[in-house]
């Protein structure tokens, strides 16, 4: 704290008041989000000459807490304050993408990269913005561009897997979830979306191979079971399917799939 007036006097004029610094850092990097939220919040109230960071700093504490909404408002104020900051325009873009505004994710992901061309996760971010749009092949084009800037980004192979899997192209698809895997080998979501694939191109000891792996990373995704229990079924393994559709029921006793498909089994016998 600074205790003497004349002191304080001279390093606000500064811009350096003493703790100040420490401040923003903490505003940008402390552990929880709503700590985050709290110290930018007090360095807002506070006047602070960096408002605009503080701004984003909140944006993306909110947009961590799925608070969507404040973390429009937050980046569109730093946005305001200083247009130049391509961060903002990418939490921006994320936050509008988990609204489902695709057109403006896309236009947004476009004006951070156009501040910073090497944003790697603006492209893949803008890649999957594209696929949801329908646009498979600029998905494609996006993603591409952010393995090449990062070929070490896991998600980003994996959402190129997943414009390859829109566009019918099972192959391709598990070629990018295996090198998400190989990058990631915890990456729980991989071997989902590698097991559907597998699945629809007819490997389907490959694709409950892959579902139970996806089941000892997450133990309690019903999704998982549920999915095992269809490739089970497929298999003609009747007895593993009904044990998995009851685990995921067990998790979940209002999923859909597996609710009707193993009323359907039990029917059956």
């Amino acid at each position: 704290m600074c205790r003497h007036l004349k002191l304080c006097a001279l390093f606000i004029l500064l811009g350096t008041v003493p703790g100040m610094a420490d401040t923003i850092a903490e505003c940008r990097s402390a552990k929880d989000p709503r700590t985050r939220i709290k110290i930018c919040t007090q360095l807002l109230a506070a006047k602070s000459s960096d408002a605009a960071t503080a701004y984003l700093y909140r944006a993306s504490a909110h947009y961590e807490r799925h608070d969507h909404a404040q973390a429009i408002a937050d980046s569109t104020r730093t946005i305001k304050l200083n247009p130049a900051i391509a961060q903002a325009y990418f939490v921006r873009a994320r936050a509008l993408s988990r609204q489902s505004a695709y057109l403006d994710a896309v236009v947004d992901f476009s004006k951070a990269i156009e501040r910073a061309p090497s944003h790697a996760r603006a492209y893949d971010g803008r890649g999957v913005a594209r696929r949801k749009l329908g646009l498979p092949d600029a998905a494609i084009a996006d993603h591409n561009k952010a393995v090449a800037l990062d070929p070490k980004f896991a998600k980003a192979y994996r959402n190129r897997g997943n414009a390859h899997y829109y566009k019918g192209d099972e192959q391709r698809a598990i070629s990018d979830y295996s090198n998400a895997i190989e990058i990631d080998p915890g990456y729980a979501n991989a071997y989902g979306d590698r097991g559907t694939a597998y699945e629809q191109s007819g490997q389907v000891d490959l694709a409950i191979a892959d579902y139970t792996t996806l089941i000892a990373i997450v133990p309690k995704n019903a999704d998982a079971y549920s999915s095992r229990a269809f490739a089970y079924e497929l298999k003609g393994n009747r007895d593993a399917a009904i044990e998995d559709h009851r685990k995921a029921l067990t998790l979940n006793p209002e999923h859909p799939l597996s609710r009707a498909n193993l009323r359907a089994l039990l029917a059956s016998r």
